[in-house]
């Protein structure tokens, strides 16, 4: 099995059989902790507007919308993409549109690649002892660790430890160059401090989000692996926790 780590900045790179999409602060934290609690299926949207028409069209299903706009909650949602917000009570037996600033993005490029992937998930810090374990049970001959960034910026450092972390647990020796420094970075005892540090983490706490972060950097207590197929977000199941 071939690790690689990519961006999606380098456009003769080929993503192929496995993709698993990292966004640590805050959707893949959020979208898990939401199957976990129970949530029956989560379709990812682009924009707030065509969110909040998506549930006007399905009126009477039993639809929240959950997302954020630069991480504030966007008027007229139920609740913002914050993994506390996440709970049983508020989610279990719910459809959720969720409204990201980069998971719908990085969804749609992915799928619009011509590489050749036969399965998206979604992991984190959160539970990627769980994503490696599917990635094994799957037998891909590759698996490429998608590190979202955001709008700005292609790269930030808790997705690319979180990409580590995934690394880490398949226990391969076949790694792409990006795979070995986010290996690196993963086991450097700084990285935890410096997390903190990075730019999407001041961000939170200038907003006043500072509680979600120790909640995305914990490690491996969602034993729920999202996957992304025909436009919705569900859990994978067939792994061993």
């Amino acid at each position: 099995m071939r690790i690689n780590v990519s961006n999606l900045t380098n456009r003769f790179e080929k993503i192929t059989d496995v993709a698993v999409l990292v966004d640590v602060l805050r959707s893949s934290t959020a979208v898990a902790t939401a199957l976990k609690n129970g949530c029956k299926f989560i379709v990812p949207f682009e924009s707030i507007k065509n969110a909040k028409e998506a549930r006007k069209k399905n009126e009477g299903e039993d639809i929240i919308l959950v997302g954020e706009n630069c991480g504030l909650t966007p008027e007229g949602f139920d609740f913002n993409s914050s993994p506390k917000e996440m709970n049983r009570k508020n989610v279990k037996g719910k459809i959720i549109y969720f409204k990201s600033t980069n998971l719908a993005r990085i969804l749609t490029r992915l799928t619009r690649l011509h590489g050749g992937i036969d399965e998206i998930l979604i992991g984190g810090l959160i539970n990627a002892k769980f994503v490696a374990m599917c990635c094994r049970e799957l037998q891909p001959e590759n698996v490429n660790m998608i590190v979202c960034g955001n709008r700005h910026n292609p790269f930030n450092i808790e997705d690319f430890v979180g990409a580590g972390a995934i690394v880490h647990f398949l226990g391969e020796k076949n790694l792409t160059d990006m795979a070995m420094a986010s290996l690196v970075a993963y086991r450097n005892p700084e990285s935890r401090e410096k997390m903190w540090e990075g730019s999407t983490a001041r961000y939170l706490i200038k907003v006043g989000l500072k509680d979600d972060i120790p909640l995305c950097l914990r490690e491996n207590y969602i034993d729920v692996v999202p996957i992304f197929k025909d436009g919705r977000i569900t859990r994978l199941e067939s792994h061993r926790a």
